[in-house]
């Protein structure tokens, strides 16, 4: 069995699908300290309650009332939901260690899964010859409260992107994946809704010290600053390598059903306005930018006219 040596720094980074997080995981997962992996998701199907958590939707009739009661309730009991074996299961395959499975309880603790499911990220971070380890699952952002609940601290790395640009790359996702497709019900609403969330939970949870906020436009100015402010953040020295990550060091972070992913790293360049301004006709334009939650973290520039 690999070393159980527990990591000592965790850190999450979170956001709104498509704003950036493959980005800047692979600039931080080529520290010499930092191990990073392909995203876990785990949290999804140990805490459930997808719809209500990530898009924000309210039950539509008794049915739906009665079951999002049920699941909060078995959520504040400390159940976990019943997929998440087979969560795990799928992202141990992923890095190739099944036989990990082994750490990762059947019972139904929530608590005991989450403790598990980190130890397993900490023997995948020693085998790395790693220090700290960074999960990248855009969507826990959602999750924040359960995981500090059962890791009280951990730390997370908020990216925010401005809201045209994430909703454009969401709805152009959409049209090429099925699964992007079926994700977000084919419905631009759903894209905006979503990122107006995630803005909201990101503003909820900044005024904790185990929480710092990347603007994905300051990471594509100056991504040397950027990187050396959360270098700070994260306790460890800058090195200049961050910079210019190689493909082989980035391979394991991504699957091979992402193939969109490999071309991340080809040039750290703010691309914003581009697609939003192509997808979408002038009033389409105004009328997405009418919907946008206003933040001061997120910038909302104009397309050219």
């Amino acid at each position: 069995m690999s070393n159980l040596k527990e990591s000592k720094k965790r850190f999450f980074l979170v956001g709104c699908p498509r704003s950036g997080t493959t980005l800047l995981q692979m600039l931080l997962s080529a520290h010499s300290k930092i191990a990073s992996f392909p995203e876990s998701q785990f949290f999804l199907d140990a805490v459930g309650l997808y719809q209500r958590r990530v898009f924000g939707e309210m039950p539509s009739d008794f049915r739906e009332a009665f079951y999002d009661i049920r699941g909060n309730l078995r959520v504040a009991l400390g159940i976990a939901f019943r997929l998440s074996h087979q969560r795990v299961q799928k992202f141990l395959d992923d890095v190739n260690r099944e036989d990990l499975i082994a750490l990762f309880p059947r019972n139904h603790s929530l608590k005991q899964q989450t403790r598990a499911f980190f130890k397993i990220l900490d023997v995948l971070t020693a085998d790395q010859g790693k220090e700290l380890w960074l999960e990248k699952s855009p969507h826990h952002l959602s999750y924040i409260d359960v995981i500090e609940r059962y890791e009280p601290n951990a730390n997370f790395i908020h990216l925010v992107r401005n809201g045209t640009d994430t909703i454009a790359s969401i709805y152009a996702a959409m049209q090429t994946s099925r699964a992007w497709s079926k994700r977000y019900q084919d419905s631009l609403e759903r894209c905006i809704e979503q990122y107006n969330l995630a803005i909201q939970l990101t503003e909820r949870n900044l005024h904790k010290k185990n929480h710092v906020l990347v603007q994905y436009e300051k990471l594509t100015q100056d991504p040397e600053t950027t990187l050396r402010t959360l270098c700070q953040f994260m306790g460890i020295d800058f090195e200049p390598n961050m910079l210019e990550p190689q493909p082989q060091d980035t391979q394991r972070l991504v699957l091979d059903q992402e193939n969109w992913k490999s071309k991340t790293i080809e040039s750290i360049s703010n691309r914003n306005t581009r697609k939003f301004c192509s997808l979408f006709n002038a009033e389409e334009q105004r009328k997405i930018s009418a919907k946008l939650i206003q933040s001061k973290f997120a910038i909302y520039p104009d397309c050219p006219s």
